[in-house]
């Protein structure tokens, strides 16, 4: 049996069921979260790899590529060549998308700035600022299914075991135009107080990937904050308790303070208390 085989099949005996769906269905793919588009030349970090069944393994694949798309932002961003493989890729499945994404003229980037709460840079022309236009009717299912998939992926590595059907997920996404209003919840990086800084031998990938986190293990609970390029923000709360939430003591329970806890098994990281 090769190496690469072996491996495969020591990975499926250690984590037989997929985390994405309850843990209820038997796993057969590794699936990379984050998913290794969001990464510069091939370096997605070690350790984020996750059991999932094929339809769940699939079924993110467009909104990656969506996401990729927003934060690595130009062609800039270290691979040209891999950017426009990314645009051309887009184009065909969404012919009209990016055009709809560029403001018309100077007045449509005023109305963005306005819209957001933001001020216009000194020493820039309207025309100049780089802002795009996101239509939420498309782009947000995509954002919710991006966040879901990496908040359950993150779940699981914490505490060694899928969310079940039983559970819950609460998330909040953010760009870096939020970050520039001052609409970034500054609150949420406070409760997650552990930080992880990804590497691939040993080449760190926190500018491109960081996470901090916190736990209330009584209650299976944890708290994420995922930042990507500095641009795009995923932060939730996964939870094995939902009623806990639901009921008069919530208030009391989210002042409980999150804590790190040594079940929380993320590889490849630093963690800072």
């Amino acid at each position: 049996m090769g190496e690469k085989r072996l491996r495969k099949q020591r990975f499926f005996e250690d984590h037989p069921s997929c985390c994405f769906c309850g843990g209820e269905t038997a796993a057969t793919t590794e699936d990379h979260q984050p998913a290794r588009v969001l990464f510069q030349g091939r370096q997605w970090p070690e350790g984020f790899v996750f059991p999932a069944c094929e339809p769940c393994n699939k079924i993110s694949s467009d909104s990656e590529k969506l996401v990729s798309l927003l934060i690595h932002g130009e062609s800039g961003s270290g691979n040209r060549s891999k950017y426009q493989k990314l645009i051309l890729s887009i184009r065909r499945e969404h012919p009209d998308l990016i055009s709809s994404m560029l403001p018309k003229n100077a007045n449509d980037i005023r109305r963005i700035l306005r819209r957001k709460g933001i001020s216009k840079p000194q020493g820039l022309a309207f025309r100049d600022i780089p802002i795009v236009s996101l239509d939420p009717d498309f782009w947000t299912p995509h954002f919710e299914l991006f966040a879901r998939k990496i908040l359950l992926a993150l779940h699981y590595q914490c505490f060694g075991k899928a969310l079940s059907s039983k559970g819950k997920i609460d998330f909040w996404i953010h760009t870096n135009a939020d970050q520039l209003a001052g609409k970034f919840p500054k609150e949420i990086i406070e409760l997650a107080q552990n930080l992880a800084l990804p590497v691939r031998q040993k080449t760190p990938l926190h500018e491109q990937f960081a996470v901090r986190w916190s736990v209330v293990p009584q209650h299976d609970t944890a708290l994420f904050a995922t930042a990507f390029h500095g641009r795009f923000f995923v932060s939730g709360i996964t939870t094995e308790t939902p009623e806990v939430f639901a009921s008069k003591k919530a208030q009391a329970f989210m002042s409980e303070p999150f804590r790190h806890e040594e079940h929380c098994s993320f590889e490849t990281i630093n963690c800072s208390e």
